[in-house]
């Protein structure tokens, strides 16, 4: 009847989950056996487009809020999980941001996209997270005529001492 079912119970009471394409197929059973309560319908499909549209989205912040680098300044590229802490890291010097975060890690080329975008040749990239962190690697190896060091960050609470340097090294 479904892709996956789960069923919970007594002879009396049964809870029933299951994933189908058609919800009123389980439904119309389930009311030839005896009466339904609390009946729940999500479509999964429609859940699975929006998480694959975030995924896949740089934080929504327009381009005049982030700081402007200059060449020869050092640029730093940072991992946020929204743009509640987009908007944190932006206040705080991150000049490019890339969502990601604990289940939605960035591709190698989501960054390295970001790392040319910024338009010097020194760059931090802090990847907030233990599993971001080989992409970001990958990424700094792929940067040609780019300096990137990354900076192996496992939260967004690692990331002030970076910044607080990047805002302070002037061009040489």
């Amino acid at each position: 009847m479904g892709d996956s079912g789960v069923v919970v119970g007594n002879e009396s009471v049964a809870k029933v989950h299951i994933h189908v394409d058609d919800p009123g197929v389980p439904i119309s059973y389930a009311i030839q056996l005896g009466s339904i309560t609390d009946v729940v319908v999500e479509n999964m499909h429609e859940q699975y487009e929006a998480f694959v549209r975030a995924r896949r989205t740089v934080v929504n912040m327009p381009t005049t809020q982030l700081p402007r680098v200059e060449p020869g300044q050092i640029g730093v590229v940072a991992v946020t999980a929204g743009p509640g802490f987009g908007q944190l890291l932006a206040d705080l010097g991150v000049a490019a941001l890339v969502e990601g975060g604990q289940t939605n890690n960035p591709s190698t080329e989501e960054i390295l996209s970001q790392i040319r975008g910024l338009g010097t040749n020194r760059v931090l990239v802090l990847p907030n997270n233990k599993n971001i962190i080989l992409a970001a690697e990958q990424a700094a190896q792929l940067s040609d005529g780019v300096e990137v060091v990354v900076v192996p960050t496992r939260t967004c609470r690692r990331v002030w001492p970076p910044c607080c340097l990047s805002a302070r090294t002037k061009p040489t």
